[in-house]
């Protein structure tokens, strides 16, 4: 008989997924084929190995007993649990293991490719990521954008800027016209320290949509340290503020490179400008109250 669904709620640990499917995905998904095989006494004693092992804090031995009984039993539930364990262990390899298991027993769910793919990138391993997450990016549909800035957060993190760097690039060549690539493509660019490329893309991106603050934001931070002062950057934000009056985080990122330059009276007038929407911001407040008594 098939194991029950009840048998691997693993008590010892906190029960949390490995990842959250992307908004776009539906939030039901059909439910795996699950394979039929005896309770032998070989897989009782590994599932009785790990859940005592787990309960008594023994988490290394309990994500390698779900790890050997993911690939024994190729069964999804075992191996999507084996995942969460060694993640939860800190045992990169036997998560990537298991989660191999998990999409290979469950290849029709996005959890186990997000996991998957999420864990590739986390490890740095970005040539055998690079199939997963181009095949989790073409399933979120409508929701590939977030797919990418998604893809920016974990790159964040990479150890190896350079090698996300070309991993993104050529992702990005799939999606030319989607603004959160050229920003993702952007991000990844000014971690390896390549401002030029950075700047360039950040401006295609705000091309594909103009009114996007995030984008403006980063390009703003990309033009600052390319001057003595912030001026750069700060004739960027005006003449977005000109265009886009009501962006209260250009504003507010506006006014804080007003006080970097010194430009005291100017930062005051932005301050201001935001108590109308941040009248209870304490930050707003106090700058506004700090720039007074300073222009005093």
């Amino acid at each position: 008989t098939g194991f029950p669904p009840c048998a691997f709620r693993f008590s010892g640990l906190p029960a949390r997924p490995v990842a959250e499917p992307p908004p776009s995905l539906p939030a039901r998904e059909p439910e795996p084929e699950l394979p039929i095989q005896e309770l032998s006494d070989t897989v009782l004693y590994e599932f009785l190995l790990a859940e005592i092992a787990a309960q008594r804090g023994n988490v290394g031995l309990a994500a390698q007993a779900y790890a050997d009984l993911a690939k024994r039993t190729r069964d999804p539930r075992i191996a999507r649990r084996a995942t969460e364990i060694a993640v939860f262990a800190r045992m990169g390899n036997a998560a990537i293991e298991s989660a191999r298991v998990w999409h290979e027993t469950e290849p029709k769910s996005q959890r186990p490719l997000q996991a998957l793919s999420g864990l590739l990138v986390s490890a740095g391993r970005f040539d055998e990521a690079l199939p997963y997450t181009r095949k989790l990016l073409a399933a979120a549909g409508r929701g590939t954008g977030e797919g990418f800035m998604q893809l920016n957060r974990t790159l964040a993190s990479a150890k190896d800027k350079s090698a996300a760097l070309v991993m993104v690039q050529r992702l990005t060549q799939e999606y030319p016209q989607l603004p959160q690539a050229r920003y993702a493509l952007a991000q990844a660019a000014a971690n390896a320290d390549q401002r030029e490329l950075a700047l360039e893309e950040i401006r295609r991106a705000q091309e594909l949509k103009p009114d996007w603050d995030a984008a403006v934001l980063l390009e703003a931070q990309l033009l600052q340290p390319g001057s003595s002062s912030g001026t750069a950057a700060l004739e960027r934000l005006s003449r977005y503020l000109q265009r886009y009056p009501n962006s209260r985080e250009v504003r507010l990122a506006y006014a804080r490179v007003l006080v970097a330059d010194r430009r005291y009276a100017e930062a005051r007038s932005e301050f201001q400008k935001l108590l109308a929407d941040f009248s209870a911001n304490t930050e707003v407040i106090y700058a506004v109250a700090l720039l007074s008594l300073q222009l005093s």
